[in-house]
């Protein structure tokens, strides 16, 4: 399948979406598969970009998703989260500013966390590896400013939220 992109056509940085809301996702994907979020500045909101399965049940993951080069700025909750999802590159991002996490990482399987920036986050942590996550690579980020652990992998994931058929936090 061909995937979808949310590109700013005219490079990097020169498109710029504001939260109509605080209390809503400035971004959100749900169940959809092979999907790339590129070179956008993403303003406010909830979380500025959030990925998850369609439904509550697990199974309608999302699969293949690239979120690259964007700068996410000002979220009330998480800058980027992705949750029930496989095959995640989370790549050269800059999020300042959030009010949880930097970046959260929720029941995801086979996922590149790689040369994002992360500075000025109130809550827990930077980055945030949880919920039954495996196969993940996290290299080369900068996370500075950050009220609470600069990278936390495990944690306190609720029962509802682990990957089913997992008893772990995060591995490998």
């Amino acid at each position: 399948d061909r995937p979808i992109w949310l590109t700013a056509a005219e490079g990097r940085g020169t498109v710029t979406i504001v939260a109509a809301d605080d209390a809503l996702s400035v971004i959100t994907i749900q169940g959809e598969n092979n999907i790339i979020v590129r070179d956008l500045v993403i303003e406010g909101g909830y979380d500025g970009i959030a990925v998850t399965q369609g439904g509550r049940d697990y199974t309608d993951l999302v699969d293949n998703v690239a979120i690259e080069g964007n700068v996410i700025r000002g979220a009330s909750h998480d800058g980027i989260k992705v949750g029930q999802a496989n095959n995640v590159v989370i790549a050269d991002n800059l999020v300042d500013g959030a009010g949880e996490q930097g970046i959260d990482i929720l029941a995801v399987t086979h996922a590149t966390v790689t040369g994002n920036e992360i500075t000025n986050v109130a809550g827990s942590s930077g980055l945030f590896a949880k919920g039954g996550s495996s196969d993940l690579l996290i290299t080369d980020n900068y996370i500075h400013h950050v009220a609470g652990d600069g990278l936390l992998v495990g944690g306190w994931t609720s029962a509802g939220s682990f990957l089913p058929g997992t008893d772990y936090e995060a591995r490998d």
